[in-house]
């Protein structure tokens, strides 16, 4: 099983490029997706908590903005969830033994240092403007795009990183078309 990691920088298109991966028949993972499900088990929620004493009930907002006003509470937030979503990254591997090739949308996998758990990955990039245009369509205001821009480490260091990089600023079905040309390449 060859296994495609898929990250970028916040806004760039990762989960666009999964959706589309998934509806060809590809099997994928998303992490932002197994956090909002481990968001929803009490214990999970607990836990945050005992991180985030100062929010009082469990607020994800709130949660956001103060983990990315305090990078030491940042980093506690992250010591915890990293190992969840790794399991659940694991399980997803497991059941998907059998399929020629996996997707796995990791946002921070460079941050996490994750590398290891792809055979290729793929960095998805565009410019700031244009991610900052997203995620206010989102709901994100600048500031918190602003935030958690700097969280992460720089769009390119992050195309360096990669095996391969797709300039997201564009009609989505370039984008798909060069996946496909990386996918052709890979197998």
């Amino acid at each position: 099983m060859i296994k495609i990691g898929i990250t970028g920088s916040f806004a760039s298109g990762k989960s666009e490029l999964l959706k589309y991966l998934i509806e060809k028949g590809y099997p994928g993972f998303n992490c932002d997706k197994a956090v909002h499900t481990m968001h929803q088990d009490m214990a999970v929620q607990k836990q945050i908590l005992a991180i985030c004493p100062e929010i009082g009930i469990f607020d994800k907002a709130k949660i956001a903005q103060l983990v990315y006003a305090d990078p030491i509470k940042r980093k506690q937030l992250e010591d915890l969830m990293h190992p969840l979503v790794a399991t659940k990254m694991t399980e997803f591997l497991n059941n998907s033994r059998g399929s020629e090739i996996v997707f796995l949308e990791i946002p921070l996998l460079f941050e996490a240092k994750w590398e290891s758990a792809c055979d290729y990955i793929i960095s998805l990039y565009c410019i700031k403007e244009l991610r900052q245009m997203r995620a206010l369509g989102r709901g994100i205001n600048a500031e918190m795009f602003t935030a958690i821009d700097k969280s992460q480490i720089p769009e390119n260091t992050k195309k360096d990183l990669a095996d391969f990089s797709i300039d997201t600023a564009c009609d989505f079905t370039k984008v798909a078309s060069e996946c496909e040309k990386i996918i052709q390449f890979i197998i």
